[in-house]
C-alpha cells in the first residue's frame, strides 16, 4: 500500500498483482504527522461500527483526527477490500459528485457515456469489487451550514450507500444530516484524552520532552488537548507561532462563519 502526497496524481495501479485478479487501485492522500497519535480506543470503537453497516461517518472539531482516523483505518482494513480510494473533497477541487464520479471511473478504466444517469455511473463502479471510499472534509463542499448535504451530494451518498460493495466512510467537522435526521452509525471525534498524550510522550525525542514538559500547562491553558494545534506546538516550539498557524486559522474562521 502506497502514500501518496498531497496534489499527485490520484490513482496508482499496481501492476504487482496475480493475473488471475483486477489490478488492485489504491489512492492514498496524506501520511499524518508522527506528532499525531495513533488512538487505539477510537480505531476499536469505529472497527466496531463498521462491522454495524456499510457506512461509517467521523464528525467533530477541526483538527481532531478524523482524516487521520480515517487513514489508519485505510491502512488496518487494508487486506478486508480489493480497492481503496481516499478523496479529500477540498485539497482536490471536488465541488461535485460528477468530478468525484469522474475521478474513480478514470482510476477503474471505466468509460461511461456523458448522459449516463449518476445511479447507473455508481452500479459499474460497484461492480469492480469490494471497495473501501474515503469522502474527506465534506463540510465546505457536500454540506450547507447546518450540516444537511446539499441536495446533488444527497443523491450520489444515497446512491453509494445502496451498493453493498461499497464501503464508504465520510469525514466532516459538522454533524451530516440527510434531511432532518443525521446518517447513522456516526462517531464524534474530540480532543485527546491525558492517555493519549502519556502515549505520545513515549515517543518523543529527550529535547522534545524537556520543551513539552517545561510549556505543557500554558500550551493547555490556552488549547486544551486538541491534536493538530499540539502538533503544530511540538513542530514550531512558539505558542505566539500556533496562534498565526494557517490550518488553525481556517478551522476558526470556518466555525465562526458557520455559528453566523
Amino acid at each position: 500500500v502506497g502514500f501518496l502526497p498531497p496534489r499527485r496524481r490520484l490513482f496508482d495501479v499496481s501492476a504487482m498483482t496475480p493475473s488471475s485478479r483486477p489490478a488492485r487501485v489504491l489512492a492514498y492522500h496524506f501520511e499524518p504527522t508522527r506528532h499525531h497519535i495513533y488512538r487505539y480506543r477510537l480505531i476499536r470503537r469505529v472497527s466496531d461500527l463498521m462491522e454495524r453497516g456499510n457506512h461509517l461517518v467521523l464528525h467533530g472539531l477541526g483538527g481532531a483526527g478524523k482524516s487521520t482516523l480515517a487513514l489508519y483505518l485505510c491502512d488496518f482494513h487494508e487486506a478486508r477490500f480489493d480497492h481503496i480510494l481516499f478523496f479529500d473533497l477540498e485539497e482536490y477541487k471536488i465541488d461535485t459528485p460528477d468530478i468525484l464520479l469522474d475521478e474513480i471511473e478514470e482510476g477503474f478504466r471505466i468509460d461511461s457515456a456523458p448522459d449516463t444517469p449518476l445511479a447507473q455511473r455508481v452500479e459499474e463502479i460497484a461492480r469492480k469489487g469490494h471497495t473501501l471510499l474515503v469522502l474527506d472534509n465534506l463540510e465546505k463542499i457536500a454540506q450547507e451550514p447546518s450540516g444537511k448535504l446539499t441536495r446533488e451530494w444527497r443523491r450520489a451518498i444515497d446512491a453509494l450507500l445502496r451498493q453493498n460493495t461499497l464501503f464508504t466512510i465520510l469525514t466532516s467537522r459538522l454533524k451530516i444530516y440527510r434531511g432532518r435526521d443525521p446518517l447513522a452509525n456516526a462517531l464524534a471525534i474530540g480532543t485527546y484524552e491525558m492517555a493519549d498524550i502519556l502515549l505520545l510522550w513515549q515517543q518523543l525525542s529527550d529535547d522534545e520532552r524537556e520543551f513539552l514538559g517545561n510549556n505543557f500547562a500554558d500550551f493547555q491553558d490556552r488549547y486544551g488537548l486538541h491534536p493538530l494545534a499540539l502538533a503544530r506546538f511540538l513542530e514550531l516550539r512558539s505558542l505566539e507561532a500556533v496562534a498565526h498557524d494557517e490550518e488553525l486559522i481556517d478551522i476558526l474562521s470556518f466555525y465562526t462563519q458557520t455559528l453566523h
